[in-house]
C-alpha cells in the first residue's frame, strides 16, 4: 500500500529508509524496504495485478444503521459479487482515532483493504464508524485507570456495543451470511470492544481479533470458552500488557 510523503517522514525519523540502489525488485516494479529497529519491514509492494485491487472508499456502499432502541451510526459494506452459498460476517471496529461522521475514516487502516481483495476467502465486511466524543463501550468516557485494568461495570449497558450486535444480525439477516460464521476484528478502541462484546454475548462470535484493546480479567472464564487470537506490543503505555 502506497505511503503518503508525511508517513514517510515520519518512518524515516523512526528508522532508516533503505538506499534506493538496496532496494529489491519484484516483478518488474520496486518494493520499499524500511529497516526499523533492527527489523527489515516491506512497506509498499507494487505487484503487477495493484491496478486491479479494489479501493476500499470506491468498493463499500455507505450506509447507516438505526438499531431498535433509537441508536444510530454509519458503516460502510462490502458484499462481493458472484460469491456462492452463505458467507461468513466480518465486523471490523476502528479505534479512537478514527471516530466521525463522515463514514470514511474508519476503512483508512490497510485492514480493510485486505479483506476485500482476498477473493480465495469472500467474505461480506461491514465497518461501522463511532461518533466523535463517544466510544464503542463507555470506556473513553471515563480516565484510564491507573492500574490500566478496565471494569465494565462503569460503562453501564455500553449501548454502542448493543448497537453492534443488532447491526451485525440485521446484515447476516439481509444478505444471508453465516450466522455461524460471524468474525470480529478491533484495534485499541475497537478491541475493547471485542472483550465487551464477548463478554455480553458468550458464544456469538465464531471468532475474534484483539489488537491493542483492554478488558476486564474477572471475566476471564468467559472469555476461555471463546476463541481469540490477540495481538498486543509490549511497549504499550496506554494499554500495557
Amino acid at each position: 500500500r502506497e505511503i503518503s510523503g508525511e508517513q514517510r517522514q515520519e518512518i524515516a525519523a523512526a528508522g532508516e529508509i533503505v538506499p534506493e540502489e538496496q532496494q529489491r525488485r519484484c516483478d518488474g516494479e520496486y518494493s520499499e524496504e524500511i529497516t526499523l529497529r533492527g527489523h527489515c519491514v516491506v512497506l509498499v509492494e507494487f505487484i503487477r495485478d495493484n491496478k486491479d485491487r479494489l479501493n476500499p472508499d470506491e468498493s463499500m456502499e455507505r450506509k447507516s444503521f438505526r438499531s431498535a432502541d433509537g441508536v444510530e451510526m454509519p458503516y460502510r459494506l462490502f458484499a462481493p459479487d458472484g460469491a456462492e452459498g452463505r458467507l461468513p460476517l466480518v465486523l471490523y471496529l476502528h479505534g479512537s482515532g478514527f471516530r466521525g461522521e463522515d463514514n470514511v475514516r474508519q476503512i483508512e487502516n490497510g485492514y480493510i483493504e485486505h479483506f476485500i481483495n482476498d477473493p480465495s476467502h469472500p467474505c461480506i465486511v461491514a465497518a461501522p464508524q463511532c461518533r466523535m466524543g463517544d466510544s464503542w463501550t463507555g470506556a473513553h468516557r471515563f480516565p484510564i485507570p491507573k492500574d490500566r485494568i478496565f471494569n465494565y461495570d462503569i460503562w453501564g449497558g455500553s449501548p454502542n456495543c448493543v448497537w453492534i450486535k443488532n447491526l451485525a444480525d440485521d446484515l447476516a439477516e439481509k444478505y444471508h451470511a453465516d450466522k455461524n460464521r460471524i468474525y470480529l476484528i478491533g484495534r485499541s478502541m475497537g478491541a475493547h470492544a471485542i472483550w465487551r462484546l464477548n463478554q455480553m454475548f458468550p458464544h456469538w462470535a465464531a471468532a475474534s481479533v484483539a489488537i491493542a484493546g483492554g478488558m476486564d480479567p474477572r471475566y476471564l472464564p468467559v472469555y476461555r470458552e471463546e476463541r481469540f487470537w490477540i495481538f498486543h506490543g509490549s511497549k504499550d503505555t496506554v494499554v500495557p500488557v
